[in-house]
């Protein structure tokens, strides 16, 4: 629903015609008089460099360069109405954009006023609320013989040796060396070739069907395996070069010496410790997955689209990154990643916003100390010689490392804050 800003009450010019979200669209009445003046200054503009045959530079007569370059002078208008009557739109109603505005709709009129429309993005409204003593509950579990126990088997499994099994066919329990090319509707596929892999026949598999299709081959056999990739169906010629068992040490001195430790119980000292922060480590993380949970159901509102897609497009490019690296994905399937990652990035901006909120009420501000703390730390991750880049990488960047040390101060302030429940 449309209504007048105040300014339009004094001299009618602007008006609210659409409100969604952080995306304000504003029409504007120009009257006859100034648009006449800004379309003689942009005719003007362009009369400075304008060239037409028979004419140098800047010396086309008017009238002519009225008549030729009426397209490019509407974007020289466009411009003007966008420098004078934008920053009129967003003082009116306090506004904080967070991109350049988009002019639309221009219509001229010899006579009477013409108009355009102006869409503005903005970054939201609101004040954040329910930040202190956020509920949470306390998660983390002491590591117990169990779980020791079960370290301990994953480093036997480490030590694990391989021989060559004299028996004929393959088994659950085998690891088998193969050769393999896959093809899809007769034509090989890219990339689906291998020679000497290694395949685990009792571990979870990325190519569904391969291990069920080796079951009982001999050494030496090459069988046709129907496999499922994502998305299509395929079928991989599998020769059987090898087959081996794997060997498992016993779980003693000796295995712990071949780590590096004196000993067994040092070995399990160790690794329970590792075990313990792995821990600290998952609840700290379920801690702050608590808090963030709390914020976005307490401060719902919509944020800029512009601001979203770029953090949307990081997030896509990094699950494609882990998912399949170098893989060509579809069209579709493009579409199909962004509709499922779209939820998170709108989550992820607007707890962003949340979070820099709670910082203006608190005055929690970055200082400089800490931010020479924080280049300071950086600079000591790294090898000597590379002190400098790094400092100076931190330098380049001071915004964004900004940024994310007052993040780390609101949320340590809401955590030291927050209610633990048992």
């Amino acid at each position: 629903m449309a209504f007048w800003s105040k300014s339009a009450k004094k001299n009618g010019i602007c008006k609210v015609v659409k409100e969604e979200g952080c995306v304000w669209t504003f029409a504007f009445d120009v009257p006859e008089d100034k648009m006449a003046a800004v379309q003689e200054k942009a005719f003007q503009r362009l009369q400075s460099v304008a060239v037409l045959p028979g004419f140098r530079a800047g010396k086309v007569p008017l009238e002519l360069v009225k008549k030729n370059f009426a397209d490019k002078a509407k974007n020289y208008i466009i411009e003007s109405l966008a420098k004078e009557f934008f920053p009129e739109a967003i003082r009116e109603h306090e506004l904080s954009p967070v991109n350049v505005p988009l002019v639309h709709d221009l219509e001229f009129k010899d006579k009477g006023a013409s108009s355009f429309q102006m869409t503005i993005e903005c970054a939201p409204k609101f004040i954040a609320q329910g930040y202190k003593n956020i509920a949470v509950k306390n998660k983390e579990t002491p590591v117990n013989e169990a779980d020791l126990d079960s370290a301990l088997s994953e480093v036997r499994q480490r030590a694990a040796r391989l021989e060559a099994v004299s028996e004929e066919v393959v088994g659950k329990d085998h690891l088998v060396v193969i050769d393999y090319e896959g093809a899809a509707d007769g034509k090989p596929l890219e990339g689906a070739k291998g020679r000497g892999e290694l395949v685990d026949m009792s571990a979870p598999q990325t190519v569904a069907g391969l291990v069920d299709g080796i079951v009982g081959a001999k050494k030496g056999e090459t069988r046709d395996v129907a496999v499922e990739l994502p998305g299509k169906q395929a079928i991989f010629k599998v020769k059987i070069v090898e087959i081996k068992r794997k060997l498992l040490p016993d779980i003693d001195d000796e295995l712990a010496k071949d780590f590096g430790f004196a000993g067994l119980a040092a070995m399990k000292t160790k690794i329970r410790e590792q075990l313990e922060q792995e821990r600290k480590a998952a609840a700290r993380r379920e801690f702050d997955r608590q808090i963030e949970k709390g914020l976005l159901d307490i401060n719902n509102f919509a944020v800029p689209p512009s601001v979203v897609e770029p953090h949307l497009e990081s997030l896509c490019e990094r699950y494609k990154t882990l998912a399949n690296p170098g893989r060509n994905w579809t069209d579709k399937e493009r579409e199909e990643i962004r509709g499922r990652l779209r939820p998170q990035a709108e989550s992820e901006v607007r707890l962003s916003y949340v979070l820099r909120d709670v910082a203006r009420q608190e005055k929690l501000e970055v200082t400089e100390q800490d931010f020479q703390a924080e280049v300071e730390k950086a600079c000591q991750a790294v090898e000597p010689q590379q002190a400098a880049a790094a400092q100076k990488y931190c330098a380049e960047r001071r915004e964004q490392v900004v940024a994310m040390l007052q993040e780390r101060k609101v949320m340590q302030f809401i955590r030291d804050s927050a209610k633990i429940e048992v």
